[in-house]
């Protein structure tokens, strides 16, 4: 499976180098000892002289791969690569059905993942070939965090072919809603389950509903409760609780 194309993405988003780190800046990892870079800026041009072929492009690769890897793996676990690649103006933008498919199938996450450092990989050497947005270890950079951010850019394409692929599969009716509507969805979610506790005490609440709430301060998702309690879906439960919320707000309206 591999969403890539021949064209690679807009070069000038490609972090040339700002001097922000990974564990404080937009990458998430510190950069390189001085020497780290020089190291890295001697090997980088003895590459690019040999036009990136023989082994020791194919060392570079595996080495920039199992940096990567792990970084985008939890970047698409918990949506933070969607708001780095909205950072570099690469917007991704995900329905609520394939982050759901997303977080029950783990493995179409390390196919994304693969994906997407073998396209980024390809953009990489194309930059440093071209000395088009190639890396610049004078300006603080190195050379693995770099390549984290050609990932971002390389993410849009590899996921907008995944999405093609997985549209028939997914029937879901909250198909079309997207990332951002989430978020929303998320802090209405939290204002309902204030809203019921609020309103009884726990154990006032029906045992359906107090099963949720519980499950929900324990730190739980809605998958992980749908599957805690035999409902159907996260969305299930979430509807759940909004009817309950609304079926309690009837009563009081009525009295």
């Amino acid at each position: 499976m591999y969403y890539g194309t021949p064209d690679p993405p807009e070069l000038e988003n490609l972090p040339s180098g700002d001097g922000s780190s990974d564990m404080g800046g937009s990458m998430g990892v510190p950069n390189r000892t001085d020497d780290r870079l020089e190291a890295d800026h001697k090997l980088y041009q003895r590459l690019i002289d040999s036009g990136f072929t023989g082994l020791g492009s194919e060392l570079m690769a595996i080495r920039l791969s199992e940096y990567a890897s792990p970084v985008l793996q939890r970047w698409i676990s918990n949506g933070k690569i969607y708001q780095e690649c909205g950072r570099v103006r690469r917007p991704v933008r995900p329905t609520w059905a394939e982050l759901e498919y997303l977080d029950q199938h783990p493995e179409e996450i390390e196919y994304l993942v693969k994906d997407t450092v073998a396209e980024a990989w390809v953009l990489f050497r194309r930059c440093a070939v071209r000395g088009e947005n190639a890396w610049e270890p004078t300006k603080g950079t190195s050379l693995t965090t770099y390549f984290v951010g050609t990932c971002k850019l390389a993410f849009q394409t590899i996921f907008r072919g995944w999405q093609r692929e997985m549209k028939p599969r997914l029937t879901e009716s909250r198909d079309s809603e997207t990332y951002a509507e989430l978020s929303a969805d998320i802090d209405l979610e939290q204002q309902v389950v204030s809203e019921i506790i609020a309103a009884e005490m726990l154990d006032d609440l029906p045992g359906h509903i107090r099963e949720i709430i519980t499950l929900r301060l324990q730190g739980r998702t809605y998958t992980e409760i749908a599957e805690i309690t035999g409902r159907k879906s996260a969305r299930a439960v979430e509807a759940e609780l909004k009817r309950y919320r609304d079926k309690r707000r009837g009563r009081e309206g009525g009295s």
